[in-house]
Formats: C-alpha cells, sequence, structure tokens
C-alpha cells in the first residue's frame, strides 16, 4: 500500500521516477494484503475453537459413557445380605436382593464366631434365609465379612 501511494506521489511530482512495472492491477493486491491477514487471524482463532469444541465433544462422550456405565450397573441384579435376629444368640442371614449368591462363604477371620446349622450356607437364592449360631455378644465382631461369586471383595454385614 505504501508503494503504491509512493508510486503515484512521484508520478505527480516533477522528477518523480516512474516505474512501468506498476499499474492499476498491483492496486487490487496491495489492497488484498490486509485483507488476507485478518482472514488469517479469523482462521487461527477458528481453529482454536473448533480445537474446544472438539475436546468438549470428547469429554462429553466420556461423561455419556460413564452414565451409560452407571445406569447397566444399576440395572444389573444385585446381592444384599441382611442379618435378623430371631432369638437370642440366634440369627438369620437373609438374601433381599434380586440375585442369588453363589459360593457364599464368609471371612476367615469370622468364621469362628459363628456355627452354622445345618451347614455354611455356599448358595443363598433370593429372598431365602439360613439360620446361624453366633458367640456371645462380648466375641462377637461388629459386621462379618460375606465373599461369593462374583464380588471377591468381602462385604461388611452389619448385626442388628
Amino acid at each position: 500500500m505504501i508503494a503504491l501511494v509512493i508510486h503515484y506521489g512521484r508520478l505527480r511530482r516533477p522528477g518523480g521516477r516512474y516505474d512501468p512495472r506498476m499499474n492499476w492491477g498491483d492496486a487490487s493486491a496491495f489492497l488484498s494484503l490486509p485483507i488476507s491477514a485478518v482472514a488469517a487471524l479469523y482462521a487461527i482463532k477458528a481453529r482454536g475453537d473448533s480445537r474446544r469444541s472438539a475436546d468438549a465433544a470428547v469429554r462429553s462422550a466420556q461423561a455419556e459413557e460413564a452414565a451409560l456405565q452407571l445406569q447397566q450397573a444399576a440395572a444389573q441384579p444385585a446381592v444384599v445380605l441382611r442379618i435378623r435376629g430371631s432369638a437370642p444368640g440366634i440369627y438369620r442371614l437373609v438374601n433381599g436382593g434380586d440375585m442369588a449368591a453363589r459360593n457364599l462363604s464368609i471371612h476367615a477371620a469370622d468364621a469362628g464366631t459363628v456355627l452354622w446349622d445345618p451347614a455354611p450356607p455356599g448358595d443363598l437364592e433370593p429372598g431365602d434365609s439360613r439360620e446361624f449360631l453366633a458367640a456371645t455378644p462380648a466375641n462377637k465382631p461388629s459386621r462379618l465379612r460375606f465373599t461369593w461369586d462374583g464380588q471377591q471383595r468381602p462385604v461388611h454385614v452389619d448385626w442388628p
């Protein structure tokens, strides 16, 4: 743009040098330079916006996947164990969930505090219960720990 002004300014002055290579076709090229610079700035800004949009889409997809997994976990049947007292020293282990506890076993540290009648539970169907005798109240733990197929980490069940 400056070259264009200088070029035409010298044409008007006496003794100015005339450059035959400069003509009105060059004026559009000089005008397009600042326009292209502005367009480049907008392109850089749009690139940043698209990157943020893509990152937001990824976060949204991850959140949706996590929500779907939680929803599927909530829809799966579960084993819910409870201990109910039926008489002094006599208790019942009840499966209040909607899934059977297969190969149910008591944690080794808690095994000495209970005596099963007639045998250790093994399988406990939904709504089913198993009676057991407990040690004296002074020796019994605050809760018992159980595991079963599909639940390797002990589940703590509180006494009534």
